[in-house]
């Protein structure tokens, strides 16, 4: 697949995930298409699972954009606090789009709502 196939998919809103060798263009590709998103005034959120990667989308770990921090383990009372988290809460329904970026790996793009109600849910299940 080419790099501008790879944009159209995008394009069409469809939640994909970009591999491939280091050098082959996933993220100047994810740049593109968050370049698009700005001139189009789409809001949108970039995370990573690393610092690191975070920063090839100038963007910030998904541990920070969620409200999560750095910890060992969620109990019941921190998804509570989670949930009634106002600023977490604006962020949301902001970002129509979630760019998650891989350190040298991929790119994966999500509903945000869709995303963090999965992550959510799961992490209720190891509470």
């Amino acid at each position: 697949m080419t790099q501008d196939e790879a944009l159209a998919l995008l394009r069409t809103g469809a939640s994909i995930f970009l591999t491939g060798q280091p050098g082959s263009g996933k993220t100047h590709t994810v740049n593109r298409y968050v370049r698009e998103l700005q001139l189009q005034g789409v809001g949108y959120a970039y995370t990573a699972s690393t610092g690191i990667a975070a920063t090839h989308g100038h963007g910030v770990t998904i541990h920070a954009w969620s409200g999560i921090g750095v910890r060992e383990a969620l109990t019941r009372r921190d998804l509570d606090v989670l949930s009634t988290n106002r600023r977490l809460a604006s962020r949301i329904p902001g970002a129509r789009i979630h760019v998650m970026g891989f350190s040298g790996h991929s790119g994966a793009f999500t509903r945000p709502r869709d995303h963090l109600a999965i992550t959510v849910a799961a992490l209720r299940r190891l509470a």
